[in-house]
This record gives C-alpha cells, structure tokens and sequence, in this order.
C-alpha cells in the first residue's frame, strides 16, 4: 500500500499565494505520490498522456486539456507511457480573501470542457511565466475567473 501524505504549501511571498509549476509524469509503473492540501489545483496537458487520480476516479488527461481537482482530494497524475506533461497552479484559498468568492466547499466537475476556461488558464500561465509589471493582479484576476 502507497503513503498518502500532506501537502505543506510554503509561500514565498505571503501577498501573493500560488504555486506555479511545469510537471512532468514519466512511465515507472507506479502510480505516483498520492497527496492532497486544501486548495484547489488547476491541471492542464501540454503533451502526451495521463492520468489524473481524484479520490477514487481516474481522469484521461491528453494535450488541451484542463482538470481541476478540489481541494482535500487525494491525488496525483500518472502515465502508463512515456511521459506527460503539464502545467500546475495551486492558488491558496488566502488568494481570495474578503474578495467574496466562494472558494472552498463546492462541488466542482474535474474536467473542464469550456474553452474560456481553458484561455483563462493559459493567459495565467503566461502571465507568470512573463512576469511583466502587474502580473500578480492579472492573474488574480484571471484564477478569479476561473472559480
């Protein structure tokens, strides 16, 4: 039986609480590391194939594709071939704080098939890979949109 662990989100800067991240799953026959924390985490494909385990359902996950996995799921992302890659954003629930938006407590469909939703997301992820003047409050604004 595999440990599941506790995800500690360590914010380097406290204002601007997320996790960004390019993640790669590679093919060595297990199921990776089963984790899970309170805030939500935004999953999207870049390239190949995987899967995305949410308490017990399997979600494919291919090229395109976002998946969200709530918060205090138990999760991961696998691949049976090759390798998978993809971008990752954890943004704390502190992120919102006296915004009004009701994050936490919602039941939410793992796969997003709205393709808004996924320009949403990619404006994010470029957001913080440019780093220009004012990206922190683009994207709030952006992972706002996105709940």
């Amino acid at each position: 039986m595999q440990n599941i662990y506790y995800e500690a989100h360590l914010h380097p800067e406290p204002g601007f609480p997320i996790i960004f991240r390019l993640d790669t799953a590679r093919t060595d026959g297990e199921i990776g590391h089963l984790h899970w924390h309170e805030a939500l985490e935004f999953l999207y494909c870049l390239e190949g194939e995987g899967i995305v385990v949410s308490d017990e359902e399997k979600i494919p996950f291919r090229p395109g594709e976002l998946v969200v996995v709530d918060s205090n799921h138990i999760h991961t992302v696998y691949t049976e071939q090759g390798r998978c890659r993809y971008y990752c954003i954890i943004p704390s629930p502190s992120l919102f704080e006296g915004s009004g938006l009701p994050v936490g407590g919602r039941a939410l469909s793992p796969r997003v098939t709205d393709q808004a939703a996924r320009e949403l997301f990619l404006a994010a992820v470029r957001e913080l890979e440019g780093k220009a003047p004012y990206y922190k409050t683009a994207v709030r604004s952006l992972i706002g949109s996105l709940y």
